[in-house]
């Protein structure tokens, strides 16, 4: 009988967890351990997101986070399996399907535990209704999202540490992992566009989906902000 596998071993990424990936049994206990900690702990963040624009805004973003997390690896799955197989790494569909929930957990598990944090930053920023609103909107929009990132690089790691235990050649598990990111960070960023607003612009009103939320892209406005851009740099 295989050891119960607990929430310190998936978060630490336990030897014998690793192993029993690489097997491929008794996935089951550690799939619902790591959507546990997804919804948890982004919904937690979620919160800290939307709570200096209203509380209604706080409850929306912490719905939105996790169902992005959660969408980001649903929409991949398949993606991540057929790109294991172009690059000669052999990887089931849980085994990708795990090694994707196991890095939004870990991510979710730093996202939680600095929701306390951020909550305190928040709270003690200025309200979204003087003179600043706009410029306060923006830093607080940064600091968010260099957290975002920060929990992201520990999410990296974790699955770098996976795909090494299923992929015995580090060339082509380092392959496989740039091409997962690449895949992950497309949809991620077009589903964070289309469930917008997070943050919520002050002066527009707040709303779980923004009425626009399908016109454009999460590329298209980027690259007309550069465009935007390039007459100020001219000048």
């Amino acid at each position: 009988m295989s050891p119960r596998i607990t929430l310190s071993d998936v978060l630490r990424m336990d030897e014998a967890l690793l192993e029993r990936i690489r097997d491929d049994r008794d996935l089951g206990r550690v799939m619902t351990l790591c959507c546990a900690v997804i919804a948890i702990g982004c919904a937690a963040y979620g919160f800290t997101l939307g709570m200096w624009r209203s509380d209604m805004q706080a409850v929306f973003a912490a719905i939105k986070l996790p169902a992005m997390m959660f969408g980001c690896v649903l929409l991949t799955a398949a993606l991540d399996v057929v790109i294991s197989g172009l690059l000669r790494a052999k990887v089931s569909g849980r085994q990708a399907l795990l090694c994707s929930l196991l890095a939004m957990a870990s991510m979710a598990a730093i996202l939680g535990g600095l929701a306390p944090v951020s909550a305190w930053f928040v709270s003690h920023a200025p309200p979204p209704n003087g003179d600043a609103t706009l410029a306060i909107a923006q830093w607080l929009l940064i600091a968010h999202v260099l957290v975002l990132a920060t929990a992201g690089v520990v999410g990296v790691r974790q699955l770098y540490g996976a795909l090494g235990k299923l992929v015995p050649d580090p060339a082509i598990a380092r392959r496989v992992l740039w091409a997962w990111l690449l895949s992950h960070g497309v949809v991620g960023a077009q589903l964070s566009w289309i469930m917008r607003p997070f943050v919520g612009k002050p002066g527009l009103e707040v709303t779980f989906f923004r009425a626009d939320a399908w016109d454009g892209t999460f590329f298209e406005s980027v690259l007309s902000l550069i465009h935007i851009s390039e007459p100020t740099r001219q000048a």
